[in-house]
């Protein structure tokens, strides 16, 4: 999927989580595009050491795929907590939802995240 400008600047300045499907290089390109825009400050967690300082901003989660069942559970409750105070941008590589569907990922999670969802294709 080949993001135009104004797409850019719509996905940058929604309030919803985001949720950018696709491969690893195309997608740090829609993340570096819109960065000037998300609301400040930003904080990336890749599943390791605590979110509760976390309680405004962006929140960027690479690879939320890869997670386990405890990081997928830890970040579920604090999705709940902070309840839309963080703007959440998830990443991974293929679909979330087929993980869902083998009971792999949770199906309360995908949810929270998938709220806009942006396939790039190659």
């Amino acid at each position: 999927m080949s993001l135009l400008p104004m797409e850019l600047l719509r996905l940058s300045s929604a309030q919803t989580n985001l949720l950018l499907e696709g491969e690893a290089s195309q997608v740090e390109t829609v993340l570096t595009a819109v960065a000037p825009s998300l609301p400040r400050p930003v904080t990336t967690w890749g599943g390791t050491g605590s979110l509760a300082a976390v309680r405004d901003g962006t929140l960027i989660v690479p690879l939320v795929n890869r997670f386990d069942d405890d990081q997928q559970r830890q970040l579920l409750r604090w999705l709940e907590e902070t309840a839309g105070t963080v703007r959440v941008i998830a990443t991974t590589r293929g679909s979330l939802f087929r993980l869902v569907q083998r009971g792999i990922f949770l199906d309360a999670l995908y949810y929270r995240l998938n709220t806009i969802r942006v396939e790039i294709a190659a």
